[in-house]
């Protein structure tokens, strides 16, 4: 009896969270029949099964509900809210009875009979219907057999295992994973055999079909994930007034069992999230154009060795302007650094501890504890998270974790005389330091390294853990790009990389876990336990976070906020290609890039830079660089963009404005050098940002927010006064039109001097004539006459373009 009592409490616990997804699915869609008849045959089980183990309150409950659950069907009544809540109440009650039992406790029952009151005043029909008494026969006749035929009704054939003997099985493939390796090893050290390799090669295949088979029992379908969101969607809708529709597709993708326990609690938080602060109310739906009922859309897939599952809602999405002000007002990050982050950086600050969107404090959220716990447990498993912000329309939770935590396939690489292992799914790319398409720099105390155009901070291991490097021994280091998730990369500096191999992962010892740079032990082939590095705690472990990957907001993040209160200017200092010491303030510099050589041309009497299909223009570089590769600094001003060769990045240091800086010259000088000031007893030159984008503009390519004066071109189907004269007005700062609309009044106007009419409603004229000699009484230029043309714009036109008659 005991044993059907147990399998009685596993089948109902299982089926209850699907029965609960069932109903409200149904409430939804009422003329699903096939939902009816399944949401019947749990309650007419439950029913059948109480009565054989003598639980009279589990057989009253259900009977209740399929009473009025067949009285649906035959009436043909369409389901009302109030009538599913009162089934939900039940399918709680029954719920608690069932932990009640397996626990040998009780719950009182005098709550039983106002259930089952609330039950029958949520039926307000009955009078069509018959008698509730008289329901028996027909629930038999309408739904078919009892609790002993409906289990019948499956095809499939199972049997039910203990959790614990799953795991057994699972550690026993896992062992014979080790001797695996270990026999590979020994294979390889003894030397090839043909009739061994055969058969160790049939072994291998064997083992890994094992394995996967029993990594398969211990995989469990979604569904026991999706199966309570739609209850909560439900619930909390309706504490919120607000109107929400789930949608969950990818149900069917199976995931280990002990990775469903983990992922359960970060998705629910976020489908609450999305409710709570991403669905807005109805009223403001309507105001912004949205339908009044707010969706939100689940999707997992399997991704290789990979679950992604992705959430997305069509709400508000995050304001992070809203939400930079709500850091700096927890002292989660300063003004100033928030200045030097980029929206994704931003975005990303909803992970940080004690940071809340909400400004009330309620039961669901409003105390800064919820996304940063997220992002943690999603990261423990070795999985990570990633947002896609479109604010006003909807936020995108990307949500990626492996697929197993027993076996995984692994790098094994050595530093120092230390050998370790990281997760292969991890790594983005390796590489030597010494590589064509890397470039190692150092920007004060912070290590960088460009890879393929890419500024990545550098973790040096052997550093790191205070390994002393092996005497002797001189080589390029091994350069591991390492993909930290949600956008994060970062490179981890080797000695040298050993080889890739499917890892049993054991659970570390406490004192080693409590570092937080390693996520557990593997035993590889040749018998030596190795540590396995967590790639996330090892970036948090050496100071390392998404914002450092540029070395001016990694300088900006770090900056001592009370200095920047005072008169402290923040230098960039570098060694330029005439050899000369320079600094560039900070706030001018958005970073600092390498470039191929290749990529640099002069042209037009100055040095250009190619980059994006643009040529920008180059400071500092007269010659072409002997260098394969340029370090350049990229100068913005909100509007143009403008490179700077140097040679190398000498520090970044913080002057005093006031007092430190020594002008030289005076304002009127014509000189890229606004100060000079001293650093480790060095005179250091300050370089002028206001005189190098003067010098861009004097290209006489002006800012487009500028409003430029109309020239008005005539003959304006001439092929010479589109292909040739247009683009040297152009050049001179005006915008050329061929005809203007109403109101409009042109600066200048340019025609043929035999034209027929000039134009009235230009401010000038100039005319042009076809012959380079004739009669000229000042009111023509000859067309080809470029310097001519370019001072009749300059004398004539309002406009003085500083860019005109050279």
């Amino acid at each position: 009896m005991d044993d059907l009592q147990q399998e009685f409490i596993l089948e109902t616990r299982e089926t209850l969270e699907l029965m609960t997804a069932e109903l409200i699915a149904w409430e939804s869609q009422p003329d699903h029949g096939e939902r009816l008849d399944t949401i019947f045959r749990f309650f007419h089980t439950v029913k059948g099964s109480a009565g054989f183990l003598a639980l009279p309150r589990f057989e009253t409950l259900a009977h209740e509900a399929e009473n009025i659950l067949a009285l649906l069907r035959d009436t043909k009544k369409p389901i009302s809210p109030p009538l599913v809540t009162a089934i939900l109440a039940l399918i709680d009650r029954i719920a608690e009875l069932t932990n009640a039992l397996e626990q040998g406790s009780e719950i009182h029952d005098q709550d039983d009979s106002i259930l089952i009151a609330q039950l029958h005043n949520a039926w307000t029909d009955v009078d069509h219907a018959a008698p509730v008494e008289e329901q028996d026969e027909l629930i038999d006749e309408a739904f078919g057999a009892p609790v002993q035929q409906v289990g019948q009704q499956n095809v499939a054939r199972t049997i039910r295992i203990s959790l614990k003997l799953l795991d057994n099985m699972m550690n026993g493939v896992s062992d014979m994973v080790l001797a695996r390796n270990e026999v590979a090893r020994h294979i390889r050290e003894v030397g090839s055999d043909p009739s061994l390799d055969l058969a160790f090669e049939r072994l291998s295949s064997s083992i890994a079909e094992l394995r996967e088979t029993v990594g398969r029992t211990r995989m469990q379908k979604l569904d026991a994930v999706f199966a309570p969101l739609p209850r909560i969607v439900r619930d909390l809708g309706q504490e919120m007034g607000k109107d929400v529709a789930l949608e969950c597709q990818g149900s069917d993708v199976e995931l280990d069992r002990e990775m469903i326990g983990m992922v359960r609690d970060p998705l629910t938080h976020i489908i609450r999230n999305a409710i709570d602060h991403g669905i807005e109310n109805p009223q403001i739906r309507l105001e912004s154009g949205k339908p009044v009922q707010g969706k939100v859309n689940i999707n997992a897939r399997q991704s290789g060795n990979h679950i992604i599952i992705s959430i997305k809602d069509d709400g508000e999405g995050i304001d992070t302007q809203r939400l930079v002000r709500k850091a700096i007002a927890a002292n989660i990050c300063s003004a100033s650094q928030a200045a030097a982050m980029s929206e994704q950086q931003r975005l990303n600050l909803i992970f940080e501890n004690g940071l809340s969107t909400s400004d009330n404090v309620s039961a669901i959220s409003g105390r800064g504890v919820g996304m940063d716990v997220v992002r943690s447990n999603i990261e423990r498993i070795g999985g990570s998270i990633q947002l896609q912000n479109n604010y006003g329309k909807g936020l995108d939770i990307t949500i990626r974790v492996p697929l197993t935590l027993t076996i995984i396939s692994c790098l094994m690489f050595g530093t120092s005389d230390q050998q370790f292992a990281i997760p292969q799914s991890a790594i983005r790319e390796i590489t030597m330091a010494s590589g064509d398409t890397v470039f190692m720099n150092q920007v004060g105390e912070h290590n960088f390294a460009c890879v393929r155009g890419q500024q990545l901070p550098v973790i040096d291991l052997a550093n790191l853990l205070g390994m002393a490097k092996p005497e002797g021994k001189s080589h390029d280091a091994v350069l591991i790009v390492i993909d930290a998730g949600a956008g994060f990369h970062y490179i981890l500096s080797v000695d040298h990389v050993m080889d890739q191999e499917d890892l049993v992962v054991r659970a570390g010892a406490p004192a080693i876990m409590a570092s937080g740079i390693y996520a557990g032990t593997t035993l590889p082939d040749h018998g030596r336990p190795l540590l396995l590095i967590d790639p996330n705690g090892l970036a948090a472990h050496a100071g390392v976070s998404a914002i450092s990957g540029e070395a001016v907001n990694d300088y900006n993040k770090n900056a001592d906020d009370e200095a920047a209160k005072h008169n402290d200017l923040p230098l960039l200092i570098f060694r330029d290609y005439q050899q000369n010491e320079r600094a560039m303030p900070l706030s001018a510099i958005e970073r600092v890039e390498d470039f191929a050589a290749n990529k640099i041309a002069y042209t037009a009497g100055r040095s250009r830079l190619t980059h994006d299909g643009r040529a920008y223009p180059l400071f500092g570089l007269d010659d072409g660089p002997s260098d394969s590769m340029i370090k350049a600094i990229r100068l913005f001003d909100g509007a143009s963009i403008i490179y700077y060769a140097i040679q190398d990045i000498v520090d970044m240091h913080d002057v005093d404005s006031a007092n430190a800086l020594q002008p030289v010259g005076n304002l009127h000088d014509d000189s890229p050098i606004s100060s000079i000031f001293i650093f480790d007893g060095r005179q250091i030159e300050l370089l002028d940002p206001h005189w190098i984008f003067s010098q861009f503009d004097n290209e006489g390519q002006r800012h487009a927010s500028e409003e430029k004066p109309i020239c008005l071109l005539q003959a304006s189907d001439d092929g010479w006064t589109r292909q040739m004269l247009a683009p040297l007005i152009a050049k001179a700062g005006y915008e050329v039109r061929y005809d203007l609309n109403d109101g409009e009044k042109a600066e200048i106007c340019i025609a043929s001097d035999n034209a027929d009419t000039m134009l009235a409603d230009a401010g000038e004229v100039i005319a042009l004539r076809d012959r380079p000699i004739g009669a000229d009484n000042g009111n023509s230029v000859y067309r080809y006459d470029r310097i001519g043309i370019l001072g009749a714009l300059q004398n004539r036109g309002r406009y003085k373009h500083a860019g005109g008659a050279k």
